[in-house]
Protein backbone atom coordinates (compact mmCIF):
# COMPACT_ATOMS: atom_id res chain seq x y z
CA UNK A 1 0.00 0.00 0.00
CA UNK A 2 1.31 3.52 -0.93
CA UNK A 3 1.83 6.07 1.44
CA UNK A 4 0.59 9.48 1.07
CA UNK A 5 1.97 12.65 2.88
CA UNK A 6 -0.07 15.19 3.00
CA UNK A 7 1.47 18.83 3.73
CA UNK A 8 -1.28 21.90 3.87
CA UNK A 9 -1.03 25.37 5.13
CA UNK A 10 -3.42 28.23 5.47
CA UNK A 11 -1.72 30.43 7.58
CA UNK A 12 -5.13 31.04 9.70
CA UNK A 13 -5.59 35.46 9.36
CA UNK A 14 -2.39 36.19 8.55
CA UNK A 15 -0.89 38.58 6.13
CA UNK A 16 -1.29 36.39 3.21
CA UNK A 17 -3.46 33.10 3.98
CA UNK A 18 -4.82 30.80 1.37
CA UNK A 19 -8.10 30.04 1.76
CA UNK A 20 -7.50 27.14 -1.13
CA UNK A 21 -5.63 25.19 0.87
CA UNK A 22 -8.54 23.55 2.74
CA UNK A 23 -10.20 22.50 0.04
CA UNK A 24 -6.64 21.01 -1.27
CA UNK A 25 -6.13 18.87 1.16
CA UNK A 26 -9.62 17.77 1.27
CA UNK A 27 -9.79 16.54 -1.94
CA UNK A 28 -5.80 14.95 -1.64
CA UNK A 29 -7.34 13.12 1.09
CA UNK A 30 -10.16 12.01 -0.84
CA UNK A 31 -8.39 11.07 -3.82
CA UNK A 32 -5.64 8.75 -1.45
CA UNK A 33 -8.55 7.28 0.59
CA UNK A 34 -10.49 6.11 -2.71
CA UNK A 35 -6.90 4.81 -4.37
CA UNK A 36 -6.75 3.09 -0.81
CA UNK A 37 -3.76 4.57 0.09
CA UNK A 38 -2.48 5.03 3.91
CA UNK A 39 -2.07 8.81 4.66
CA UNK A 40 -0.62 11.57 6.95
CA UNK A 41 -1.78 14.79 7.20
CA UNK A 42 0.36 18.01 8.47
CA UNK A 43 -1.57 21.24 8.82
CA UNK A 44 -2.05 24.18 10.29
CA UNK A 45 -5.99 24.01 9.10
CA UNK A 46 -9.00 24.13 11.49
CA UNK A 47 -11.79 24.50 9.00
CA UNK A 48 -13.02 24.50 5.46
CA UNK A 49 -14.95 26.98 3.86
CA UNK A 50 -17.36 25.66 1.48
CA UNK A 51 -20.40 25.55 -0.48
CA UNK A 52 -20.88 21.90 0.07
CA UNK A 53 -22.17 20.96 4.11
CA UNK A 54 -20.97 17.27 3.17
CA UNK A 55 -17.37 18.43 1.92
CA UNK A 56 -17.26 21.01 5.48
CA UNK A 57 -18.41 17.78 7.37
CA UNK A 58 -16.12 15.43 5.76
CA UNK A 59 -13.22 17.41 6.59
CA UNK A 60 -13.99 18.46 9.95
CA UNK A 61 -14.23 14.96 10.62
CA UNK A 62 -10.47 14.51 8.70
CA UNK A 63 -9.44 16.95 10.93
CA UNK A 64 -10.71 15.92 14.37
CA UNK A 65 -7.96 13.73 15.21
CA UNK A 66 -4.96 16.03 13.49
CA UNK A 67 -2.46 17.80 15.50
CA UNK A 68 -2.27 21.02 14.24
CA UNK A 69 1.19 22.23 13.11
CA UNK A 70 2.80 26.01 14.37
CA UNK A 71 6.08 26.04 14.36
CA UNK A 72 9.14 24.50 12.99
CA UNK A 73 9.72 22.17 15.57
CA UNK A 74 6.11 21.29 15.51
CA UNK A 75 6.78 20.16 11.76
CA UNK A 76 9.74 19.02 12.36
CA UNK A 77 7.94 16.42 14.72
CA UNK A 78 5.12 16.03 12.16
CA UNK A 79 7.49 14.96 9.47
CA UNK A 80 9.52 12.54 11.43
CA UNK A 81 6.36 10.92 12.57
CA UNK A 82 5.11 10.48 9.69
CA UNK A 83 8.28 8.78 8.09
CA UNK A 84 7.70 6.33 10.54
CA UNK A 85 8.28 2.27 9.15
CA UNK A 86 5.35 1.26 10.40
CA UNK A 87 3.18 3.63 8.83
CA UNK A 88 5.16 2.54 5.37
CA UNK A 89 4.53 -0.66 4.38
CA UNK A 90 5.86 -0.93 0.97
CA UNK A 91 8.26 1.06 -1.23
CA UNK A 92 6.17 3.54 -2.32
CA UNK A 93 5.18 7.20 -1.33
CA UNK A 94 3.79 10.07 -1.80
CA UNK A 95 4.34 13.76 -0.63
CA UNK A 96 1.83 15.94 -1.50
CA UNK A 97 2.36 20.01 -0.51
CA UNK A 98 0.01 22.96 -1.09
CA UNK A 99 1.14 26.20 0.56
CA UNK A 100 3.55 29.22 0.20
CA UNK A 101 6.74 28.47 -1.34
CA UNK A 102 9.98 31.18 -1.80
CA UNK A 103 12.18 28.96 -4.64
CA UNK A 104 14.18 26.49 -2.17
CA UNK A 105 12.23 26.59 0.90
CA UNK A 106 8.62 26.58 2.06
CA UNK A 107 6.77 28.88 4.33
CA UNK A 108 5.52 27.70 7.60
CA UNK A 109 2.41 28.99 9.75
CA UNK A 110 4.61 31.16 11.81
CA UNK A 111 5.72 32.69 8.65
CA UNK A 112 9.50 31.22 9.17
CA UNK A 113 10.94 29.02 6.13
CA UNK A 114 11.92 25.55 6.27
CA UNK A 115 14.78 24.27 2.88
CA UNK A 116 12.78 21.86 1.16
CA UNK A 117 16.58 19.83 0.90
CA UNK A 118 15.75 19.15 4.65
CA UNK A 119 12.80 17.54 4.12
CA UNK A 120 14.36 15.93 1.15
CA UNK A 121 16.87 14.53 3.11
CA UNK A 122 14.83 13.27 6.24
CA UNK A 123 12.86 11.47 2.98
CA UNK A 124 15.94 9.70 1.75
CA UNK A 125 17.01 8.83 5.41
CA UNK A 126 13.82 6.34 5.20
CA UNK A 127 12.51 3.16 3.88
CA UNK A 128 11.18 3.95 1.14
CA UNK A 129 12.84 3.41 -2.18
CA UNK A 130 10.27 5.68 -4.72
CA UNK A 131 9.26 8.61 -3.86
CA UNK A 132 7.08 11.10 -5.71
CA UNK A 133 6.46 15.30 -4.98
CA UNK A 134 3.74 16.98 -5.99
CA UNK A 135 4.79 20.95 -4.32
CA UNK A 136 1.53 23.36 -5.37
CA UNK A 137 2.92 26.38 -4.48
CA UNK A 138 4.28 29.75 -5.87
CA UNK A 139 7.95 29.50 -6.68
CA UNK A 140 8.53 25.98 -6.19
CA UNK A 141 11.71 24.25 -5.19
CA UNK A 142 13.54 21.87 -7.73
CA UNK A 143 15.09 20.01 -4.60
CA UNK A 144 18.03 20.25 -6.14
CA UNK A 145 17.30 17.37 -8.50
CA UNK A 146 20.05 16.44 -11.17
CA UNK A 147 17.66 15.54 -13.79
CA UNK A 148 14.73 18.21 -15.69
CA UNK A 149 12.12 16.51 -18.17
CA UNK A 150 11.81 18.63 -21.44
CA UNK A 151 8.54 17.84 -23.48
CA UNK A 152 10.85 18.68 -26.43
CA UNK A 153 12.73 15.48 -26.91
CA UNK A 154 10.74 13.67 -24.57
CA UNK A 155 13.89 13.14 -21.71
CA UNK A 156 15.44 14.00 -18.78
CA UNK A 157 18.24 16.51 -19.21
CA UNK A 158 21.32 16.31 -16.49
CA UNK A 159 21.48 19.57 -14.61
CA UNK A 160 25.43 19.60 -13.30
CA UNK A 161 24.75 21.88 -10.12
CA UNK A 162 21.89 18.89 -8.82
CA UNK A 163 22.44 16.67 -6.10
CA UNK A 164 22.49 12.60 -6.76
CA UNK A 165 20.74 10.23 -4.46
CA UNK A 166 20.46 6.34 -4.86
CA UNK A 167 16.77 6.78 -3.95
CA UNK A 168 14.29 7.12 -7.02
CA UNK A 169 12.88 10.75 -6.37
CA UNK A 170 10.35 12.08 -9.05
CA UNK A 171 9.37 16.26 -8.90
CA UNK A 172 6.30 17.52 -10.55
CA UNK A 173 5.80 21.18 -9.93
CA UNK A 174 2.50 23.69 -10.31
CA UNK A 175 4.71 25.85 -11.56
CA UNK A 176 8.11 26.61 -12.89
CA UNK A 177 10.46 28.39 -10.18
CA UNK A 178 10.40 32.26 -11.45
CA UNK A 179 5.76 31.48 -12.05
CA UNK A 180 3.03 31.58 -9.52
CA UNK A 181 0.43 29.65 -8.99
CA UNK A 182 -2.91 30.11 -8.99
CA UNK A 183 -5.52 29.30 -6.62
CA UNK A 184 -9.14 30.40 -5.90
CA UNK A 185 -11.43 29.68 -2.39
CA UNK A 186 -12.54 26.29 -4.35
CA UNK A 187 -9.14 24.77 -4.13
CA UNK A 188 -6.09 25.33 -6.27
CA UNK A 189 -6.21 24.99 -9.95
CA UNK A 190 -2.72 22.67 -10.48
CA UNK A 191 -4.57 20.14 -7.62
CA UNK A 192 -7.44 20.20 -9.00
CA UNK A 193 -6.46 19.00 -12.71
CA UNK A 194 -3.75 16.74 -11.49
CA UNK A 195 -6.79 14.67 -9.40
CA UNK A 196 -8.78 15.06 -12.32
CA UNK A 197 -6.70 13.37 -15.04
CA UNK A 198 -5.45 11.06 -12.17
CA UNK A 199 -9.01 9.64 -11.90
CA UNK A 200 -9.79 9.56 -15.60
CA UNK A 201 -6.47 7.96 -16.50
CA UNK A 202 -6.65 3.96 -16.57
CA UNK A 203 -3.39 3.63 -19.16
CA UNK A 204 0.12 4.27 -18.87
CA UNK A 205 0.62 8.35 -19.06
CA UNK A 206 3.64 9.63 -20.35
CA UNK A 207 4.68 12.41 -19.16
CA UNK A 208 4.36 14.35 -21.98
CA UNK A 209 0.96 13.81 -22.08
CA UNK A 210 0.64 15.30 -18.82
CA UNK A 211 2.36 18.09 -19.00
CA UNK A 212 0.04 18.96 -21.87
CA UNK A 213 -3.42 18.10 -20.37
CA UNK A 214 -2.31 19.93 -17.21
CA UNK A 215 -1.22 23.05 -18.83
CA UNK A 216 -4.51 22.65 -21.09
CA UNK A 217 -7.11 22.26 -17.89
CA UNK A 218 -5.19 25.24 -16.15
CA UNK A 219 -5.72 26.91 -18.57
CA UNK A 220 -8.76 26.80 -19.35
CA UNK A 221 -10.07 26.38 -15.80
CA UNK A 222 -8.23 29.92 -14.87
CA UNK A 223 -9.62 31.49 -17.88
CA UNK A 224 -6.64 31.74 -19.66
CA UNK A 225 -3.70 31.60 -16.71
CA UNK A 226 -0.46 29.75 -18.09
CA UNK A 227 1.59 28.33 -15.08
CA UNK A 228 4.43 25.88 -16.81
CA UNK A 229 4.07 22.72 -14.84
CA UNK A 230 7.73 21.23 -14.43
CA UNK A 231 8.68 18.05 -13.72
CA UNK A 232 12.27 16.92 -12.19
CA UNK A 233 13.76 13.33 -11.42
CA UNK A 234 17.05 11.52 -9.41
CA UNK A 235 17.48 9.58 -12.17
CA UNK A 236 16.85 9.32 -15.80
CA UNK A 237 13.75 7.25 -15.58
CA UNK A 238 11.36 6.17 -18.16
CA UNK A 239 9.31 9.13 -19.05
CA UNK A 240 5.93 7.94 -17.97
CA UNK A 241 3.93 8.79 -14.58
CA UNK A 242 4.77 5.89 -12.30
CA UNK A 243 2.17 2.92 -12.36
CA UNK A 244 1.24 3.07 -8.64
CA UNK A 245 -0.06 6.66 -8.95
CA UNK A 246 -2.41 5.62 -11.38
CA UNK A 247 -3.36 2.77 -9.66
CA UNK A 248 -1.84 0.52 -12.17
CA UNK A 249 -0.70 -2.76 -10.96
CA UNK A 250 -0.19 -5.31 -13.57
CA UNK A 251 1.87 -3.58 -15.67
CA UNK A 252 5.53 -4.91 -17.83
CA UNK A 253 7.91 -4.09 -20.01
CA UNK A 254 7.42 -4.77 -24.12
CA UNK A 255 9.81 -3.68 -26.39
CA UNK A 256 11.31 -1.00 -24.44
CA UNK A 257 7.92 0.31 -22.82
CA UNK A 258 5.50 -0.22 -20.15
CA UNK A 259 2.10 -1.67 -20.84
CA UNK A 260 -0.97 -2.67 -18.98
CA UNK A 261 -0.71 -6.17 -18.92
CA UNK A 262 -4.59 -8.00 -19.99
CA UNK A 263 -6.19 -10.99 -19.59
Amino acid sequence: MPHVIIIGFGYGKGDAPLTSVGMDIYEMSVWSRNMGFSSVLITDVDRVDAMDNEVISNHQDLLEDTELVKTQGDFTTRLQEALQPHYILNDHLLVYYSGHGVREELILPDQTTYPWLSVRRAIEASVCLDVIFLLDCCHPSSLSLPFLYQIQGDRFFVDETGLHTRKKILLITSAQQDELSLSSANGSLFTRCLISILKKTKEILPYRDLLARLCTNIMETGCGHSQGVAIYASTQPVPVVSPWLLGLTDVEYQDGFLTVRRN
